[in-house]
C-alpha cells in the first residue's frame, strides 16, 4: 500500500522518454542516496513528513494530462522546499556573522548557492508529461530515483544545518562543504534523470549542468 493520500494541483510538462538509460547511474559521491528515501525522510518534523509523503506521485495517474499535470506539481513543491530550505541556511549564515566567514569561505557559498538555483530550475522544467501506466520499468525507475533523491535532499539539509549552528566551523568549508557539493551533483543528475524519464526537453544552460546532468 503506497503512504500517499492523492493530492491535486496543477505542474509543468512532454512525452515519456525511453526507460533504461536513466535510473541515475554513477553519482559518484560516496554513500549520497544509497539509503532508503523513506528513511532518510524519517528524520523531518512529523508535519514536514506527513507532506512529501502525501506528495509523493502515483504514476498510474500519469496517464492523463491532467492527472500528471496535479501529482507533478504537488511533488515539486515537496522537493522544492526542502531545497529551499538548505538555500536559506547557507544565506542565513552569511547574513548572520559576515565577520566570521572570509572571502574565500563566501564564495564557496555562492558557489553551492547557484548550483542549489540550478537544481531549483531542473525541478521547474516545462513541458507536458503522459506516462502509460503499464511501463513497470519506467514506473519503477521513476519511484526509485524518488526516494534517492530524498535521500540527497535530507542530507544536504543535515550539513547545511550543521555549518549554520556553527559557522566558525572552517573544518565545515574544508571537508562537509565538498561532500555538499558532490551530493548536489547526484541531485542534479536524479533531477535530470527523472525530467528524461517524464520526457522533458533538455535545457542544460538552464540548470547549469552538461547532459548527463552533472554540475560543473
Amino acid at each position: 500500500m503506497r503512504l500517499r493520500d492523492r493530492v491535486g494541483q496543477r505542474p509543468v510538462l512532454t512525452r515519456r522518454a525511453p526507460a533504461g538509460r536513466l535510473a541515475g547511474r554513477g553519482n559518484g559521491t560516496d554513500n549520497w542516496g544509497e539509503r532508503s528515501g523513506m528513511s532518510a525522510a524519517a528524520t523531518l518534523g512529523f508535519a514536514e513528513l506527513t507532506r512529501v509523503i502525501r506528495s509523493m506521485p502515483d504514476y498510474a495517474s500519469y496517464a492523463a494530462t491532467d492527472g500528471a499535470a496535479a501529482e507533478e506539481r504537488a511533488w515539486r513543491l515537496a522537493l522544492g522546499c526542502l531545497l529551499k530550505e538548505c538555500g536559506d541556511q547557507l544565506l542565513r549564515v552569511v547574513e548572520r556573522h559576515p565577520q566570521l566567514i572570509t572571502d574565500e569561505q563566501h564564495d564557496t557559498i555562492d558557489t553551492l548557492i547557484e548550483r542549489i538555483g540550478g537544481i531549483f530550475r531542473r525541478l521547474n522544467r516545462g513541458g507536458e508529461i503522459c506516462l502509460p501506466p503499464d511501463d513497470r520499468g519506467a514506473i519503477s525507475e521513476l519511484e526509485e530515483i524518488d526516494l534517492r533523491m530524498l535521500a540527497l535532499l535530507e542530507e544536504a539539509r543535515a550539513l547545511t544545518r550543521a555549518l549554520s549552528r556553527d559557522a566558525r566551523s572552517s573544518r565545515w568549508f574544508t571537508r562537509e562543504a565538498a561532500r555538499l557539493s558532490r551530493g548536489l551533483a547526484a541531485l542534479g543528475e536524479a533531477t535530470q534523470a527523472r525530467n528524461l524519464l517524464l520526457g522533458l526537453d533538455w535545457d542544460a544552460e538552464g540548470a547549469g549542468m552538461d547532459r548527463e546532468g552533472r554540475l560543473p
